[in-house]
């Protein structure tokens, strides 16, 4: 059984059977929109005037390391470009309380 530790508040040590984590949304939700990479990554650079490297934008695609704010925010007004509909933060990433996502 892998258990993680973690320094929490104050020094106080937490420990989890399965680490919290980040899920990556992004993926599902370019499919449920059928929205691709590829029309991301022209509309990030060709519409929003935005220098996005294609290749940056396909691994934004599939799961980021460390995506930063500056970042899922073109890639929601892309998405909102693209569909006409209106995306939060939320529908990019979610907390994780129990690592199993």
């Amino acid at each position: 059984m892998n258990v993680a530790t973690a320094n929490g508040a104050k020094g106080v040590s937490v420990h989890w059977l399965v680490p919290p984590r980040i899920r990556w949304k992004l993926p599902d939700l370019l499919k449920q929109e059928r929205v691709t990479a590829n029309e991301l990554a022209v509309t990030i650079n060709e519409q929003l005037g935005t220098k996005l490297a294609r290749n940056a934008v396909y691994r934004i695609a599939k799961d980021p390391k460390r995506p930063d704010l500056e970042t899922m925010a073109v890639v929601i007004a892309a998405l909102e470009r693209i569909t006409g509909k209106r995306f939060e933060i939320a529908d990019l990433m979610e907390y994780d309380r129990d690592g199993e996502a």
